[in-house]
């Protein structure tokens, strides 16, 4: 499970739910908290949308990582552009 988060992919297996147990969304909550960043090359901030809006400037952390709320709509999907 973590892997596909990871790599950006959500498991068919699953069907279109990121979690079906409260046990399972509190793992989810745990290792999507920090958007990781460090392998961009990016140092200081990163310009983040969603889809094809408008670009945010995000502050990173000292261990280069951002944090990012995310919303996904039942039975929907998004994705983030990171630069």
């Amino acid at each position: 499970m973590f892997q596909n988060y990871g790599a950006g992919i959500q498991a068919c297996y699953r069907g279109p739910r990121l979690y079906d147990t409260p046990e399972t969304k509190e793992a989810v909550k745990a290792y999507l908290y920090i958007i990781r960043v460090y392998y961009t090359g990016l140092k200081g901030s990163a310009q983040i949308r969603e889809q094809e809006g408008t670009a945010q400037t995000h502050p990173m952390d000292c261990n280069e990582n951002v944090e990012l709320t995310v919303t996904i709509p039942a039975n929907g999907y998004t994705w983030y552009v990171v630069k």
